[in-house]
């Protein structure tokens, strides 16, 4: 418990930093965006590689660089805090500012918002090697996360699981870049973990297809269609018994706050607005209702990971060019809110990306408003079908599920230019010869399951290829933590 008080402790000043760190890089891009010459140098054209050193200009006058928030964040390791943040990790926090300010000032993100108590940081991470935080060893010669001389935390290895062999062989190859302490709240106890920063390529588990995938995903469904093969299945259908539960723990957690402060109500059982008072007065058992909660909702984020990444890696084991319709996933928000809260197709489609360009492949976004994929039959022929209607039907003798035929049609865009044109013809092609998928006339086929992909033997370290982030996790899995004080 002493180990959990102190590295609580330590995030505790960490996210103190930050938000320092944030609300100055705050104020310095509003002084930034507020000069006069702000406005002159955003009517250049992007064209212009004057443009690029007019900003940077503005940025290093104002100071918002990287090089000028890290300083600052040395600069609050004050009394106490310095005690508990140490250099490196106060400078990466700075640096951890100003990206997420910047993301706000280019236009990537929305702003930025401070750290609260409750929520605090999750993550603490050193430059280099030279940190506080790095390999060491225990009074017994075990290894482990030293969080300063004299604060080691041991290392739970687990030999039969793949990635620790593997993170183990390229830290005995010397190829260990930096360390990081991560923690989650499981069973309402807070858990680390470390996680080591390695130069090389990732554990290759499957071995990636060579064919061109087309690929339509919606709210509930993806429909995958390759060279040899159609496949369709419900997207993440094994999350529904963990939203079902909680759903039960929401309305459990309704019943005790009415029970316990029915004064937040009105006549009609609505919640009132403004302040309630039952956050701070309730019963133990409301406490372990949100403590239940809160787990519940852990592992159906965790379980849906995983149902994410494995459907990734099948869909690449069919082939490493993807071609899908690019798809506004804030829009499917607004229309089918609780299914993409719990399926999350655009942090599948993220996935999907940075796997593909993992493996020398990529994913290719087709442009919805000139194709109409959705809309358009293999004659070439446009008709505007409901959402409802889950079959295509065509006067020219076509019949095939609606979504497969979108994923085979999206295989025939030519993306060589801005354009994005269906290429009927190839199309009309391919189609002549395709029984399996003109015998998708129905959707009966909803279940049906891309195949899983060609594993492939772990074998030894790689040559440093870039670089790659792997875990080191204190158990198998996140579901059975081993302690509270569980540190790596």
């Amino acid at each position: 418990m002493s180990q959990v008080r102190t590295i609580t402790t330590r995030f505790e000043g960490a996210r103190r930093i930050y938000n320092a760190c944030l609300g100055e890089a705050l104020k310095r891009a509003r002084w930034m965006r507020a000069d006069m010459r702000w406005a002159r140098v955003k009517a250049i054209s992007p064209d212009d590689p004057a443009r690029s050193a007019a900003f940077r200009e503005l940025r290093r006058e104002h100071g918002f660089t990287e090089q000028d928030l890290m300083s600052y964040a040395s600069g609050c390791r004050v009394s106490w805090l310095r005690e508990l943040v140490f250099a490196q990790e106060a400078q990466v926090l700075g640096r951890r500012a100003y990206e997420a300010v910047n993301r706000w000032v280019i236009g990537e993100r929305g702003r930025p918002r401070f750290k609260s108590v409750s929520r605090g940081l999750h993550s603490l991470e050193a430059k280099d090697l030279t940190g506080a935080l790095r390999i060491g060893q225990t009074s017994d010669g075990r290894a482990g996360l030293q969080w300063r001389q004299g604060f080691v935390l041991p290392f739970r290895l687990d030999e039969a699981d793949p990635c620790h062999q593997w993170a183990a062989l390229h830290v005995a190859a010397g190829r260990l870049l930096r360390c990081r302490i991560t923690r989650a709240r499981i069973h309402g106890r807070w858990t680390f973990r470390a996680q080591l920063v390695l130069d090389g390529v990732p554990l290759q588990r499957y071995e990636p297809g060579r064919q061109l995938v087309g690929l339509d995903i919606g709210p509930s469904e993806i429909a995958v269609v390759s060279d040899h093969g159609a496949f369709k299945e419900t997207f993440c259908a094994e999350l529904a018994d963990q939203q079902g539960e909680i759903r039960r723990l929401q309305r459990r957690l309704d019943r005790q706050h009415h029970a316990g402060s029915s004064s937040c109500y009105d006549e009609r059982g609505r919640h009132r607005r403004g302040g309630c008072d039952w956050w701070r007065a309730r019963s133990k058992r409301a406490d372990q209702t949100i403590v239940g909660l809160a787990d519940a909702q852990r592992r159906l984020a965790e379980h849906r990971e995983s149902l994410h990444g494995n459907l990734a890696n099948r869909i690449l084991g069919q082939g490493m060019v993807i071609k899908t319709e690019k798809i506004s996933y804030q829009a499917f928000q607004r229309a089918f809110g609780l299914s993409v809260a719990r399926r999350a197709p655009g942090t599948f489609m993220r996935m999907l990306s940075r796997k593909a360009a993992s493996a020398g492949g990529k994913v290719i976004d087709v442009n919805t408003w000139s194709t109409a994929l959705s809309q358009t039959c293999v004659c070439g022929a446009r008709e505007r079908k409901p959402l409802s209607q889950r079959v295509h039907m065509c006067c020219c003798g076509v019949a095939a599920d609606r979504d497969v035929l979108a994923g085979f049609l999206v295989r025939h865009v030519d993306t060589t230019n801005d354009l994005h044109r269906l290429d009927a013809e190839s199309a009309h092609v391919e189609w002549a010869r395709r029984d399996d998928i003109r015998g998708w006339s129905v959707s009966r086929c909803s279940n049906r399951r891309v195949p899983p992909a060609v594993p492939v033997g772990h074998g030894k370290p790689s040559e440093p290829v870039g670089h790659t982030g792997i875990s080191l996790s204190p158990t198998k899995t996140l579901r059975r933590p081993a302690g509270p004080g569980a540190a790596a």
